[in-house]
């Protein structure tokens, strides 16, 4: 009786030893598949942002608008923690740049106001300049906050709607200040100076183009790569070589 009970006993022993043994090497192979996995995740990530994002759309991207929206998005969706603490660092910096543009730009809006205050028609010369370069700020810092995002494998080609032609250059910027809105230029191309605005994309181009058609009824859409292959900047607008 005793040899059966021990040997039962030793059978329920090595029962247990062998069941503690395979739920050990179960979750240390999950741990290590787990981690392997991770590090596959971050390699992935790594070459993914590399590919997509660092380049095209941070390093090479002089818009602080978009910089701000991927960093904002990244640092809080990025699953590595090492490359989010990366983003949100990346974050502060953006951030403290996207700010100050806005302060900026509030402050211009502060002075433009001031102007508008008094009557138009009782402007004087420095004024009337004052109130120009204003415009011309707000405008440009609303296209750095406010632009668009766009992936490198979605860019698109760049369109210009042609709103106007002239024979010399203040008769452009007097065309130009109509649309101090939109992404505007000049480009002088096969003598007159031609004032377009700047789409990316067709599509962006056609939703406006009813709208400038209200200020400007010939004007038309070109594809600016074909319309202009190069630029050559010059003080006030850009030539066409």
């Amino acid at each position: 009786m005793e040899n059966d009970k021990f040997e039962k006993m030793k059978y329920w022993i090595e029962l247990a030893k062998w069941f503690i043994v395979s739920v050990a090497l179960v979750l240390i192979s999950s741990i290590v598949n787990w981690n392997f996995t991770s590090r596959d995740k971050s390699f992935d990530e790594v070459k993914f942002y590399s590919e997509k994002y660092m380049t095209e759309l941070i390093v090479l991207n002089d818009k602080v608008g978009p910089r701000y929206k991927l960093a904002q998005f990244f640092k809080n969706v990025t699953v590595n923690v090492d490359q989010r603490d990366g983003w949100k660092r990346y974050y502060v910096d953006v951030k403290k740049e996207y700010d100050d543009l806005l302060k900026k730009n509030s402050l211009n809006k502060i002075e433009q106001s001031r102007i508008l205050k008094k009557d138009s028609t009782k402007w004087n010369k420095n004024e009337k300049e004052e109130y120009k370069i204003l415009q011309n700020k707000i405008k440009k810092i609303d296209i750095e906050l406010n632009s668009e995002l766009q992936l490198p494998n979605e860019q698109t080609q760049k369109y210009y709607i042609i709103v106007g032609g002239d024979k010399t250059l203040e008769e452009a910027e007097y065309e130009k200040n109509k649309f101090i809105h939109f992404d505007s230029k000049i480009i002088f191309r096969k003598g007159s100076y031609r004032t377009v605005i700047e789409f990316n994309g067709r599509e962006n181009a056609t939703k406006k183009i009813s709208i400038i058609r209200n200020k400007k009824a010939d004007a038309y859409i070109v594809n600016a790569n074909k319309w202009c292959s190069n630029l050559i900047q010059k003080k006030n607008y850009y030539e066409c070589d």
